[in-house]
């Protein structure tokens, strides 16, 4: 996001605002006493990938954690929900596709965006809509291309993931 653009979000009143959201002070903003940060879970488990993802993340408006694995990552959500979800597939103790599928099946999660990276997964998955995947991306993925889904789906928000109504579809995320 280009600097001293403020991220909008409702206000903590409005039902569509995520409980994750952190409001702090805008320094690139003199105009601003304070802009809404979005805050981010990655779970990798590969270190490198890891560190590469926080660290491009630390660099926007995002408030960005990691999780090792599947079953951190579920804890994590659990205690204090992010507003987007980004995870890898083959991960120790809880792949992926488990943690999505526990995130879908708990109402106080189940519309969190979730973007999957992973090496493991082809463009036109079907397991990427089966389990309500708003987002593929395919290792190793462009960093523009990574931060570009997450700031979509930042900006979207939580949404339903019902085959019929999921809303990010219209974001064309997912390649066919």
């Amino acid at each position: 996001m280009p600097a001293g653009r403020r991220r909008r979000r409702p206000h903590s009143d409005d039902p569509g605002r995520s409980p994750g959201l952190r409001r702090e002070p805008a320094a690139d903003d003199p105009d601003s006493r304070e802009v809404v940060v979005t805050v981010l879970l990655v779970a990798e488990d590969d270190e490198d990938i890891a560190a590469l993802l926080l660290r491009m993340f630390r660099k926007t408006t995002f408030t960005v954690s990691r999780a090792v694995d599947g079953v951190d990552a579920l804890r994590a959500i659990r205690e204090s929900p992010p507003d987007v979800l980004l995870t890898d597939i083959g991960m120790p103790r809880m792949d992926g596709w488990a943690l999505i599928h526990e995130v879908r099946a708990d109402e106080r999660s189940a519309e969190i965006p979730i973007a999957v990276i992973s090496g493991q997964l082809h463009p036109g998955d079907p397991r990427a809509a089966e389990y309500g995947v708003c987002a593929l991306l395919t290792k190793p993925c462009p960093n523009e291309q990574v931060l570009n889904a997450i700031e979509q789906l930042a900006a979207l928000g939580r949404h339903p993931h019902s085959v019929a109504t999921i809303a990010c579809r219209g974001l064309h995320l997912i390649p066919a």
